[in-house]
């Protein structure tokens, strides 16, 4: 028996009146993500999710708290069960971009500030203990990695460590594919609200590209810097898994857990 069938882009566009009945709504795919199908239009963004993991009402919900606060981001204009439709930022994104202009960085940094000042939802503020790292992803891993038993033991003991944190609200996924620049690399805006809520900052950090982070650690006194890593490690076992990434990276930052902790 089959599942429900995916709603159609176009039809959603119309559905909104956001495209004229008998009017084309031309929508290319985009590179989709593990959580959604992206569909870009002239002005229009339509994700439409592939599991359950998506939460777009929550998502639009926190973007128009972001712009509320100031924070430069695309803005919802419709959604529904399983589908959000965005207004398009005019650019692309900084990946695909390929360069950032030197203030970029600290305009992104900026709006992240603004969304580490005042929470975008209400909620009681979580346990203050880290304990996310996922160490199945180690064992699944194993032969292809070709992790030896001193590696399995530091990795799983990295992960499943409990480490004391200091609460803050996050974006959460401020990477290269989520930040939007012009053709000369300037900051247009941060997209993508599905991974905001209460982490840490070295939780934010960790998923920075290279030059914020950079710009982020003599920004941010008082990072945890040994949790920062562990995070960060975690995250590259992640992306090692799914084949966006070496295991040597991986391996690169171990080293980096082992020399913060000595």
């Amino acid at each position: 028996m089959s599942g429900p069938r995916s709603p159609d882009p176009a039809e959603l566009l119309r559905r909104h009146g956001l495209c004229r009945e008998g009017s084309p709504c031309v929508l290319v795919p985009a590179r989709h993500g593990l959580v959604n199908r992206v569909f870009l239009g002239e002005r229009y963004v339509v994700r439409i999710a592939k599991n359950a993991l998506a939460d777009h009402a929550r998502e639009a919900r926190l973007a128009l708290a972001a712009l509320g606060r100031g924070v430069r981001t695309a803005r919802p204009l419709a959604w529904g069960q399983g589908y959000s439709i965005w207004e398009r930022l005019p650019g692309r994104s900084l990946k695909e971009v390929g360069k950032a202009h030197a203030e970029l960085w600290d305009e992104l940094l900026a709006d992240l500030e603004k969304v580490h000042a005042d929470p975008l939802e209400p909620g009681p503020i979580p346990p203050r203990f880290w304990k996310s790292g996922d160490s199945s992803h180690v064992e699944a891993t194993r032969a292809e990695a070709g992790w030896s038993a001193e590696e399995l033991e530091f990795l799983r003991a990295a992960l499943e460590t409990p480490h004391p944190v200091r609460p803050a609200y996050v974006h959460g996924d401020a990477f290269g594919e989520n930040i939007v620049a012009d053709e000369q690399g300037r900051y247009v805006g941060l997209i993508d609200w599905g991974c905001a809520g209460w982490q840490s900052l070295e939780y934010e950090c960790s998923r920075l590209e290279p030059r914020a982070l950079e710009l982020a650690l003599k920004r941010w006194r008082g990072l945890d810097l040994e949790l920062l890593w562990k995070i960060r490690l975690d995250l590259f076992l992640l992306m090692a898994r799914y084949g966006r990434l070496p295991f040597a990276e991986v391996r690169r930052m171990m080293q980096q857990v082992r020399e913060v902790r000595s």
